[in-house]
């Protein structure tokens, strides 16, 4: 989800508009095509062909500048600064079944609102990413803190090498189909990204609530014998009031 903007703000902007307007704060940058030599030193624009960018299904319709664009990547950022400090609190309060829940749930929310916020205006759509980088920020805690209770030390890094591994191999999947659906004629194609990310992290909660469990105690799944084997095994490493601890 955080990687979804990447490929939704090429589908959002009309470079061409954007172009233009740079070309006009800067007449002194001339324009030549692409197969045309040049015959002095001066850095050239390069045209960009028109025709295969609107039948690629990439011109957009907002005339944001590179200034605004960049401020819209960061805002998340800004979202996970603020909730830095507590997440840590929230887990060891709550556990981290409900501080996932919650995340994922305002992340879901967040991101369906973004393609409404866009079209409001640029600075609506900044407060909305702030917003979700609240959300976003304590999830990562709460997905690792069960990583110490429910593997044994011997085991633990290799889930954490799994754990981590599933980030990336997201993003790619998720590149690849927001990149079709950036394409899709209908609603524009780039709210479909947004609505999608929002669609499949419903689905993931769906699985978290059904199946996850803060620790094997709570775990109705888990038999007599599994469950004193990892009390066993992360007794030693356990902190001394029996819960997990997470710092801030």
């Amino acid at each position: 989800m955080r990687t979804n903007l990447g490929v939704a703000m090429v589908c959002m902007i009309n470079a061409t508009a954007v172009q233009q307007q740079h070309q006009h704060l800067s007449p002194e940058i001339s324009l030549v095509p692409l197969n045309e030599p040049t015959q002095n030193s001066q850095c050239q624009r390069i045209i960009v062909n028109e025709t295969h960018s609107i039948k690629s299904g990439y011109k957009g319709t907002f005339t944001w500048t590179t200034e605004e664009q960049s401020l819209l990547f960061t805002a998340s950022f800004y979202g996970n600064l603020l909730s830095l400090a507590f997440a840590g609190f929230l887990i060891n309060r709550f556990g981290s079944k409900k501080v996932a829940l919650i995340s994922a749930v305002g992340m879901s929310l967040t991101t369906a609102l973004m393609p409404t916020a866009a079209y409001l205006g640029v600075y609506y759509f900044f407060a909305v990413k702030i917003i979700f980088g609240i959300f976003e920020n304590p999830i990562y805690a709460a997905l690792a803190t069960p990583l110490s209770l429910w593997f044994p030390p011997n085991e633990r890094s290799t889930a954490a090498s799994f754990f981590t591994s599933g980030s990336p191999l997201a993003s790619s999947l998720g590149t690849l189909i927001s990149t079709t659906l950036c394409s899709s004629n209908f609603l524009d194609g780039w709210p479909l990204i947004f609505y999608f990310m929002s669609l499949a992290t419903i689905v993931w909660i769906l699985i978290w609530v059904l199946f996850f469990a803060n620790n094997p105690k709570h775990c109705r799944s888990l038999s007599l014998k599994e469950k004193e084997y990892l009390s066993k095994e992360n007794e030693a490493h356990s902190h001394p009031d029996g819960e997990e601890k997470v710092g801030f």
